[in-house]
């Protein structure tokens, strides 16, 4: 694990007479062992099994009526006592504007408070979590010999291409 390699590495500098010296972000109630920054509770937030914010976003975008406003009520909703998520903040804290729940997130990463905000206007995060194929990889695969390629293929229709153009397939 990471606690043990930086264990590791700080007593190979100790015994080494190395002086380790503080780390910018190596500060605050999330910093562990040796003074580094603890992220692992961070990385189980956004990719953990079952319930980490990149699961809950695959979850929301199949759902039927899929929207950005219920998966961040949700990743709020989940995840309110993690300290690594902050629900209804933004960046810089008390200074912010406040989100309501189904507007956006803040996460605590190593290098402080990144507010994720649900956007249309950006694209949002379901329809950006779409997965479509790149028309040229569907051209491929179209052109492969393989049967079960053209059987799976067959649904899908030509022209077009990319985010709303009507030809890519769901990952």
């Amino acid at each position: 694990t990471i606690r043990r390699l930086l264990a590791s590495e700080a007593k190979f500098y100790a015994d080494e007479g190395v002086q380790l010296s503080q780390s910018p972000f190596s500060q605050g109630p999330l910093v562990g062992p040796g003074g580094y920054s603890d992220n692992e509770g961070c990385v189980r937030l956004l990719g953990g099994a079952p319930l980490g914010i990149f699961r809950q976003l695959d979850d929301e975008s199949i759902a039927p009526g899929a929207s950005d406003a219920r998966f961040v009520a949700a990743v709020n909703a989940t995840h309110a006592r993690s300290p690594f998520l902050t629900p209804g903040t933004t960046a810089g804290g008390g200074g912010g504007k406040r989100l309501r729940s189904e507007e956006g997130f803040a996460v605590r990463h190593y290098a402080g408070v990144v507010t994720y905000r649900a956007s249309e206007e950006a694209g949002g995060f379901v329809r950006k979590n779409s997965d479509l194929l790149d028309i040229s990889v569907l051209e491929a695969l179209r052109n492969s010999t393989e049967p079960l390629l053209a059987r799976l293929l067959e649904r899908v229709g030509g022209g077009g291409g990319g985010v709303g153009g009507g030809d890519g397939l769901r990952g």
